[in-house]
């Protein structure tokens, strides 16, 4: 880049890219799918989202795979996908799998942490399940190790322009070197191939991860940077893959990266915003010198899914529950790990096609459900227990009418509603009785982990607790749904406060100073609810209960009193629940 030309090089950054990640944990979890082709689905009647590489030798691509009788599913397809069908005729052999998003989330924090002991600082800045980057800074000794050193066969290094591996700068055979150790390490202990880009910039590094996939590794050395990314076309930028991508190409008639330098800063700017503008003027000038850095806490935590064709109040009702019944061990889990309490309940929805707007809906955080995240023990939550398969298969395909009555799913309708359309979901049996999955996919301590995830989802306070989500998000919900229905995309999330102080703590979680000391903190009991409608529907409003109480004391004391010993007493601005941490 610019910036590095004809200077020394102190810094190099690694592209890490799990190969077809989604399809690899897939076999992972069942080794007899090794060498077959392979596709995962959303279980919705809509196209594959993530296709292996024997799949994709036969012709089977992203996208393929959709119900053509489904007429929602229509607006969402490209003129050249598939049918089912048609790549199951093209492809006789492929097995499909339906998306396990908990499942992957958990794989993907476990090659966070495999990542992250080789970066320099430690610190690895994860953009998706399956990307990740990080800076590797060698010291001396380092540096003189690596003049000599050479990779292995098994690590097959492709360099930009024809440069031989022993005239790079020292810097990049220092981060070949680490990424060598990665690529190792994940391999032995998650059996996952990954493949990886090396450069002495970020978006370089992103742009050359993908060019040896699977499992290789491409190098851009400092003097081949600036032509490799000017011959980039811009559509393949990250930042520029969607519909802003399309916007520029089609306003500023060009194609590749290097025209972009005929553009003045202001001008591009004018036309595109600050941060696109700028990332235009940057690009057409080889300009590359974003930071690598590791992302805070999630402001949000979310459960979603794409639908082809919700017609029906019924059937919205059901895939809303499900969510809700999905995120409520994340939240329990997050609270655990770090202290955090969502502050807002988020709603998305898209109604109608692809190319309509998803819109986004939010209300405070039920108290119902605050008040049982408020009294769970930091770390008192089994992560095996929230990841377990009574938990993260809670979204599977919305199953017709009669099969969730089979499976124990009772379904209660309002008699004033015109359209006659149930109200709400709720089990009518044990979640034991469930057809759930066996302990096959998720080892041995799956069938421990899948009890543990009954009794916590079973007990009254939590069904009280997710009921008072469920009734705040259908309040969210219900007044914006179009007549005809046709729900293509449902999202719902706990959102925390954004401007929330941060300080060092302790092992904990980011928010141990604002709850009870720890002695005090893990003899508390959980609250008990009485899970009536009305009770629900006026806490989710935000009245105060005196009935809700904890050892026999009311709740409103007991927060004055624990105000004032253990809690960070701050003036209230009626923000929300957790304005009494701000400043």
């Amino acid at each position: 880049m610019e910036q590095n030309q004809g200077r020394s090089v102190s810094k190099a950054v690694i592209h890490c890219d799990v190969d077809c990640f989604y399809c690899q944990v897939e076999v992972k979890d069942a080794p007899t799918l090794a060498n077959r082709p392979l596709a995962v689905h959303q279980g919705n009647s809509g196209g594959f989202v993530a296709v292996n590489y024997e799949a994709r030798a036969a012709g089977i691509q992203c996208g393929d795979g959709s119900d053509p009788h489904n007429l929602a599913a229509r607006t969402f397809q490209r003129p050249d996908n598939k049918s089912l069908q048609e790549a199951r005729e093209l492809c006789p052999g492929l097995v499909t799998k339906p998306m396990r998003s908990d499942r992957y989330r958990q794989v993907s924090a476990q090659v966070l942490a495999l990542i992250s002991q080789h970066a320099t600082n430690g610190e690895c800045e994860k953009t998706s399940y399956d990307d990740f980057y990080i800076e590797v800074v060698p010291d001396g000794a380092s540096l003189r190790t690596a003049e000599t050193w050479m990779p292995s066969a098994d690590h097959i290094v492709h360099v930009i322009g024809g440069t031989s591996f022993g005239a790079l700068p020292a810097v990049l055979k220092c981060a070949v070197q680490t990424a060598c150790n990665i690529k190792a390490a994940v391999r032995k202990e998650l059996s996952l191939t990954m493949s990886f880009g090396v450069a002495t910039g970020k978006l370089t590094a992103r742009l050359a991860g993908p060019l040896r996939k699977p499992s290789g590794m491409t190098v851009v050395p400092p003097n081949q940077a600036a032509a490799f990314l000017s011959g980039t076309p811009i559509l393949k930028v990250p930042q520029l893959r969607g519909q802003v991508g399309k916007q520029v190409v089609d306003q500023l008639s060009v194609e590749y990266v290097r025209e972009l330098a005929a553009f003045e800063a202001k001008e591009l700017v004018g036309m595109f915003g600050t941060v696109t503008g700028q990332l235009l003027f940057d690009l057409g000038h080889c300009i590359d010198n974003k930071r690598v850095q590791a992302k805070g806490p999630q402001q949000s935590i979310c459960c979603t899914k794409s639908y082809h064709g919700l017609r029906e109040h019924a059937r919205v009702d059901e895939a809303l529950q499900r969510l809700v019944f999905a995120l409520w061990p994340r939240l329990l889990e997050e609270r655990s790990n770090s202290g955090r309490i969502p502050a807002k309940l988020k709603l998305s929805c898209k109604q109608g096609g692809r190319e309509q707007p998803t819109r986004s809906y939010s209300l405070p955080f039920p108290q119902a459900a605050q008040s049982l995240l408020r009294a769970t023990v930091l770390g008192s939550v089994d992560p095996a227990v929230t990841q377990s398969s009574a938990v993260h298969t809670l979204i599977p395909n919305l199953a017709p009418r009669s099969r969730l009555q089979q499976q124990g799913l009772s379904i209660s309708s309002r008699s004033s509603r015109a359209h006659g359309a149930p109200d709400t979901v709720g089990l009518t049996r044990p979640l034991s009785q469930l057809q759930l999955p066996g302990p096959e996919d998720f080892g041995r301590e799956a069938e421990s982990s899948d009890q543990n995830a009954e009794q916590l989802l079973e007990s009254g306070a939590h069904q009280a607790a997710r009921q008072a989500i469920f009734q705040a998000a259908m309040s969210l919900l219900k007044p914006k749904l179009a007549e005809p229905v046709l729900v293509n995309f449902m999202s719902v999330a706990g959102e925390y406060a954004r401007d929330m102080p941060h300080a060092s703590v302790d092992k904990r979680g980011p928010m141990s100073r604002f709850v009870q000391k720890e002695a005090a903190a893990q003899s508390c009991t959980p609250i008990t609810f009485e899970a009536t409608r009305s009770s629900l529907d006026s806490k989710m409003l935000g009245q105060s209960h005196s009935s809700t109480v904890k050892n026999g004391v009311p709740r409103k004391q007991q927060r004055s009193e624990a105000a004032t010993s253990n809690f960070v007493k701050l003036p209230r601005k009626g923000i929300g629940p957790m304005d009494r941490f701000l400043k």
